[in-house]
């Protein structure tokens, strides 16, 4: 048994990394009898300053304990408050901002002989593609990058989210860990509506043309195909769908309305363009809709092979072909029945090859090996 403090670089909410990602890892963890406890920055939510609660099993806290939060101050009291817990393992999530530093700090500790443990780091995305699509300051991006880099070449162990970032990862061990679906879309009631096409998006997956001639052309194919839009960008591009003709915008939403959009849904679309941003991820939103027994056509980039089952669990077409991708949604829009078949095999394939306690094993694995090469107390 180990302990494993898991340092996140931001609050539990609104992003949705830690919930989607470091929480149900670190339950894994802790199921097969570590002891977790997780250590956030509240910069980006300060109310959530000093709150804390229990999860499977899992222990959260966020930083700062009180009072208002300045970058060094939240910085200070989350890496004192890891090294009081005397950690075996300390586990960062994003090799960039807080969780990046508190590597680097105890990486220069463990040199010094004041800290014995493991380091290791997760890596969800390619954090440094991430600099040309947001509005970072330079310093920011210089930082980020050197963190990246630096950060994958000096952890013991490295978990990634996608084979792209299996291959372009420099470390000594490198752990291949997908996101993995949440079952709690897998009990979701379906009654579709003829002709509705859902898009559940955060607006940086394909350019906004592109998708538009996409819904353009399968309107084409089906006059009575209309789009709603469920999602939120990073710089107001929603925007761009308000008051076009057939398209519906609902926004982020709460859980209940993403519910509800995916159980009226008769087909989802997921373009993506080719590129190594797309490449480098594991969209939790595919694994939601997937699990929601939504049939979706996706555009065949980075992990949509492997998470789709090379096909046989939606339908996968070549990117950047507007027109082949809108074919396909019209032929889902035109067959019911097959549409339905495969929505039953994406719940299926979410269910017993997409879950968390599977996509994990291969992290728990190694975490034993470790420990059994005495590499843990």
């Amino acid at each position: 048994m180990a302990r494993v403090a898991v340092v996140g670089p931001f609050a539990v909410a609104p992003k949705g990394s830690i919930r989607y990602r470091a929480l149900p890892i670190a339950a894994e963890l802790a199921r097969h009898g570590h002891v977790v406890q997780i250590f956030l920055p509240a910069w980006d939510n300060p109310p959530l300053a000093g709150v804390g609660f229990r999860w499977h099993g899992v222990s959260l806290e966020h930083y700062p304990a009180a009072g208002t939060s300045s970058y060094p101050r939240t910085l200070a009291e989350l890496t004192a408050a890891v090294l009081r817990w005397r950690p075996d393992v300390v586990y960062v999530f994003k090799p960039k901002g807080f969780p990046g530093a508190v590597q680097f700090f105890f990486y220069l500790v463990r040199a010094a002989g004041r800290y014995d443990g493991l380091i290791w780091l997760d890596r969800d995305d390619w954090e440094t593609g991430w600099n040309d699509r947001l509005p970072y300051p330079w310093w920011h991006k210089t930082l980020f990058r050197w963190q990246e880099s630096w950060g994958s070449s000096h952890a013991d162990l490295v978990t990634v989210a996608s084979r792209w970032l299996l291959e372009h990862t420099d470390s000594p061990q490198v752990v291949h860990v997908p996101n993995g679906a949440t079952h709690s879309w897998t009990d979701l009631p379906r009654c579709p509506i003829p002709g509705l096409v859902l898009w559940y998006t955060r607006f940086t997956d394909a350019g906004m043309d592109f998708v538009l001639r996409i819904f353009s052309s399968i309107r084409r194919e089906n006059p009575r195909a209309h789009l709603w839009v469920v999602g939120k960008g990073f710089a107001g591009e929603e925007r761009q769908v308000v008051g076009i003709s057939g398209v519906r915008y609902l926004g982020w939403g709460s859980v209940s309305l993403r519910r509800k959009a995916l159980s009226l849904a008769s087909a989802a679309i997921f373009p993506m363009d080719d590129d190594d941003v797309n490449r480098a991820r594991c969209p939790v939103r595919l694994l939601e809709v997937m699990a929601a027994g939504v049939p979706v056509v996706v555009s065949d980039v980075g992990e949509a092979r492997r998470v789709l089952a090379d096909g046989n669990a939606g339908v996968l077409v070549p990117p950047g072909d507007a027109e082949t991708f809108a074919r396909a949604v019209a032929r889902l829009l035109s067959d019911p029945k097959r549409a339905e078949r495969i929505g039953v095999a994406a719940r299926r394939h979410s269910t017993r090859k997409l879950s968390w306690r599977r996509v994990v094993a291969p992290l728990v694995e190694a975490a034993d090996l470790q420990k059994s090469n005495d590499r843990l107390p």
